[in-house]
């Protein structure tokens, strides 16, 4: 990933664009000791509109182990006077910072501060103490929202007691390195405007891919109790390895009930199926995120007693089961997300948010979802494949990869039979089949659905208006079978246009792609699809008698070095049919490769929307 070059125009320039503006933004870490830090933040914004009024309200997240000491704020006019410079319950609220988790200790203090005159500015200054320093902060230079005109990060350490390291992520410029007796201090300044750098278009997060300067400690504790090494991998492994230990034990009955479960499995493969399966029909998700519980899991005897869990219970729970049948498993941390960017294997750092379990099987690994009750024995989403994870395996801790699928295992076939009249209506006959992500992602909107809801879901999906459904099978969505299968037979009217003479109707009736993505001038992130995958369409008409096709299109055919699309119609007796497949083959391309991207997305736009023309035969 190379340098990000900015421009150094005049803000000014761009005040039509901007709704706020950062003036100045001041940022110092001083590590104390292995176990604790203190945090100092000041940020002067200028609000020039009603959008900027919210961009420049204030949100902290804290913690026991992230304790909010102190915080203030000023508002002055646009006339120079000072509006608010004391913050009480009319401008200041401290709630619950849970969000996905069912119970943790995130506290939210939020800061809302208003004019009803613009231009006019606030000036925050809050400090954190932080008592567990697994993570240091990062410093972004530049705003995804918001112009920032200057910007400076102070970062300091006793060089007797710590040895952090800090990469530089798409950032060019040098700190300044002074060292007053013990203590050694770092400071990056942005002294030149830079332009809010909103999130590009199929790029990963904008958070792995913005200008930053990214620390991690060597070593740490929590709280004076656990303490570990970040030195390496190795070590991170280790000492996350630790805290599973001695956390493995079932009752006698649930021993017995598995070892009963899969007596007559005589494969390694075999019992493990059969234990993941029961977990998934026994438990459910739930996160727990407190202190050292964010990385230490519950004991397995905790979760057979609840039958609930979170990532990392869940995890520790199956691999409990699975040792009681002889299959040796191991917890593996990863940074999830469809468009999480990789971990850099050449920066050891606590960068982690999901805990999965991985199976040895021979050079090979068979991986399972613990939180999942829906994705097939052996199968990871695309929230998890593809990407760089931690083996915690003690004395063999070590870094690993995920596999990636391929366009093939993530396919989806589309067949369909639809007669229809000069009038417009039409009767259809839908099968649809996936596999692979393509049928995790269905899954996850159809599982439990009942008749009405699947109703709904397929009128939007297929974009047919009010149609009657005559007969639906879509059970296998609440499987969790390698494929899922849904069929469908419906009757609708208004299927096609006419002028009497002549019947226009678009073939492509289920799968038509609407939309390209955007241009990007001189676009600097990288390409993230979500996955490999492949669209296989088979549509067959029976024409009103009468008419015969006026003219076949000629097949359409694109192919680029990322994918290809084709379509085509052939005839046949009293109809035609329609063919169409789009495949797509990598996971991630260089900015460059954006705009060819773009432009065969557009060429499947205008192929996807071709209409096809019946002429009644004699006129």
């Amino acid at each position: 990933m190379g340098i990000v070059l900015f421009a150094t125009l005049p803000l000014q320039a761009q005040a039509p664009k901007d709704h706020a503006l950062i003036q100045r933004y001041e940022h110092t870490f001083e590590v104390i000791n292995k176990g604790e830090a203190i945090e100092k933040i000041a940020k002067k914004i200028e609000v020039l509109n009603e959008i900027g009024a919210e961009m420049a309200d204030l949100s902290i997240f804290h913690t026991k182990n992230k304790s909010l000491k102190s915080i203030k704020a000023t508002l002055v006019g646009p006339d120079g006077k000072v509006v608010v410079k004391k913050l009480d319950q009319s401008n200041m609220q401290d709630f619950s910072g849970t969000i996905v988790n069912f119970y943790d200790d995130f506290r939210v203090r939020q800061v809302r501060l208003r004019h009803s005159a613009y231009p006019y500015t606030i000036a925050y200054e809050y400090e954190i103490r932080h008592t567990e320093l697994f993570n240091y902060p990062a410093w972004f230079p530049q705003n995804p929202q918001t112009a920032t005109v200057s910007s400076r990060f102070e970062f300091s350490y006793p060089i007797n007691e710590v040895n952090p390291k800090f990469k530089q992520q798409n950032y060019s410029r040098e700190p300044t390195i002074s060292q007053n007796g013990n203590r050694k201090l770092l400071v990056w300044e942005q002294n030149e405007p830079l332009p809010a750098l909103p999130k590009e278009p199929l790029s990963p997060s904008w958070a792995d891919t913005a200008p930053a300067v990214i620390f991690s400690p060597d070593i740490f504790t929590f709280n004076g109790r656990y303490s570990g090494s970040l030195g390496s991998w190795h070590e991170l492994g280790e000492w996350l390895t630790g805290l599973y230990q001695n956390r493995q034990t079932l009752s006698a009955e649930k021993v017995a009930f598995l070892k009963n479960l899969t007596k007559d499995e005589a494969t390694l493969r075999g019992r493990a199926k059969k234990v993941y399966e029961h977990l998934q029909e026994t438990t459910r998700y739930i996160s727990i995120q407190l202190g050292i519980g964010g990385y230490q899991p519950f004991e397995a005897a905790y979760v057979e007693k609840k039958q609930y869990g979170d990532c990392k219970a869940l995890a520790n729970y199956l691999m409990s089961m699975l040792f009681a049948v002889e299959v040796p498993a191991y917890p593996v941390v990863i940074k999830a997300g469809e468009q999480e960017a990789d971990i850099d294997p050449e920066f050891p750092i606590n960068d982690f948010n999901h805990v999965i379990l991985a199976i040895p099987d021979g050079d090979s690994f068979i991986w399972l979802e613990a939180t999942s009750n829906t994705l097939p024995f052996g199968w990871l989403s695309d929230f998890t494949e593809n990407r760089y994870a931690l083996l915690l395996k003690s004395g063999e801790s070590r870094l690993i990869r995920t596999p990636k699928t391929t366009a093939s295992q993530n396919r989806q076939s589309i067949e369909a039979q639809i007669t229809f009249d000069k009038t417009g209506n039409a009767t259809q006959n839908v099968q649809l089949t996936a596999s692979g992500n393509q049928a995790a992602d269905l899954r996850s909107l159809l599982r439990g659905k009942s008749v009405k809801e699947f109703t709904e879901w397929f009128q939007a999906w297929s974009g047919i208006r009010a149609p009657k459904i005559l007969a639906s099978e879509f059970s296998s969505a609440n499987n969790t079978d390698s494929l899922l299968h849904f069929s469908v037979k419906i009757e609708s009217n208004g299927f096609i246009n006419g002028t009497g003479t002549r019947i226009f109707l678009r073939p492509n009736a289920f799968n038509q792609r609407k939309f390209a993505p955007e241009k990007v001038q001189n676009r600097k992130t990288p390409v993230r699809l979500s996955y490999p995958y492949r669209d296989e369409d088979v549509i067959r008409y029976q024409m009103p008698s009468g008419y015969a096709l006026e003219a076949l299109p000629a097949p359409i055919s694109i192919s680029m070095d990322f994918g290809r699309y084709e379509a085509r119609i052939t005839t046949e007796e009293n109809g035609f049919v329609y063919r169409r497949m789009i495949e797509l083959y990598p996971y991630q391309m260089e900015p460059s490769a954006y705009e060819a991207l773009r432009q065969f997305f557009q060429k499947v736009v205008h192929a996807d929307a071709t209409h096809v023309v019946l002429k009644k035969i004699g006129t």
